[in-house]
């Protein structure tokens, strides 16, 4: 069975340590005591960052509020926050052990849920606590290890998740804004076990819709453009960036060969759309903070993680450059203009 990234990460650190929850820690019936959550999180950029101050974290608090929550006297947030995340083995392994060191406190800390930016963050925080219930976000949390399936999770740890469509309409919208016969290239990295979901995902979207899928995968930066010629050379009309740290950390080379080679880039990282790639479609993470507090509201009031199926409801937000598309000599399909929610000119 194929290794999965983040265990391989866990196990190399020694970070299997299981420090189970006290039942002093267990939730508490009494209605006038404060609910401690914990907040276990990687801090990549403002938009995807669940520290106080940020979209993601007001839109949190904010939907709690409505549940009827209050801050301070219904509940308490205790926060653990990894600043540093590289793409290195090195990097990678000083985060986790910042992570896991950050999981432990939050169980000594005497906190009844932890809410996880990421995957990453909830396998930390399911080997660390595991009897404490986990709200997530993942882009597969299956393929990652965090659930054994969406309708039953069966352990400690639910969430919510992209929409069951979301590679078909991206996909979609490379087609439309691309139109032709030949291949959608597909930038991919097996390390990352999300992303090898998430690649099988969109194969089977792209089967479904008659498109072509040209996969090259790349695990290192210097082989990028490397990539990109020969995606040319088999004429592929359009690239579709898929998950992994590297594409992330090299969203600003990504974009430059995309318009060297004329080939239009759609990427899921706010970094590519700062680096003005033609199209970024970034999960929209203020949704998923406002489904979020759903779940933390029904495991407050005793409702069990294992059997509370995942949520696959998150949309993308969509960005188009028109700088870029004039870069490329492209002309936008109304249909497709339509389509954003954020068009820069």
């Amino acid at each position: 069975m194929k290794m999965r990234f983040v265990v391989l990460l866990l196990a190399a650190c020694g970070c299997f340590h299981r420090a189970t929850a006290s039942p002093s820690r267990e939730r508490s019936s009494d209605p006038f005591r404060a609910h401690r959550i914990g907040i276990l999180a990687v801090a990549f950029n403002d938009e995807v960052s669940l520290a106080r101050g940020l979209p993601r974290r007001e839109a949190l608090h904010a939907a709690l509020r409505e549940q009827g929550y209050r801050e301070g006297e219904d509940i308490v947030f205790v926060e653990r926050i990894e600043v540093e995340y590289g793409t290195d083995p090195e990097r990678v392994r000083r985060a986790v052990d910042s992570l896991t060191k950050g999981a432990r406190e939050l169980v000594a800390g005497g906190v009844e849920l932890i809410i996880a930016s990421g995957s990453t963050e909830a396998l930390i925080a399911q080997r660390t606590a595991p009897s404490i219930p986990i709200v997530f976000w993942s882009a597969d949390p299956i393929a990652e290890g965090v659930v054994a399936s969406l309708e039953r999770p069966g352990g400690s740890a639910t969430g919510v998740v992209p929409r069951p469509d979301a590679r078909g309409e991206l996909l979609r919208l490379l087609d439309a804004l691309a139109p032709g016969d030949g291949p959608i290239a597909y930038l991919f990295n097996s390390t990352y076990p999300a992303g090898v979901g998430t690649l099988e995902q969109t194969r089977r979207a792209a089967s479904s819709l008659g498109v072509q899928l040209e996969v090259e995968e790349v695990r290192d930066a210097s082989a990028l453009e490397a990539a990109f010629a020969t995606f040319k050379t088999r004429g592929a009309r359009a690239l579709l960036v898929g998950n992994h740290g590297l594409f992330r950390r090299e969203s600003g080379r990504i974009v430059e060969l995309s318009i060297r080679y004329r080939l239009p880039l759609l990427s899921p990282y706010p970094e590519a759309r700062d680096a003005g790639a033609l199209v970024s479609c970034v999960p929209d993470f203020v949704f998923w903070s406002r489904r979020a507090a759903v779940f933390v509201d029904l495991i407050l009031k005793g409702a069990q993680p294992a059997v509370l199926a995942v949520e696959q409801s998150v949309p993308h937000s969509c960005t188009l450059n028109l700088l870029t598309a004039a870069a490329l000599q492209m002309e936008i399909p109304e249909a497709v203009l339509r389509r954003m929610d954020r068009v820069i000119r």
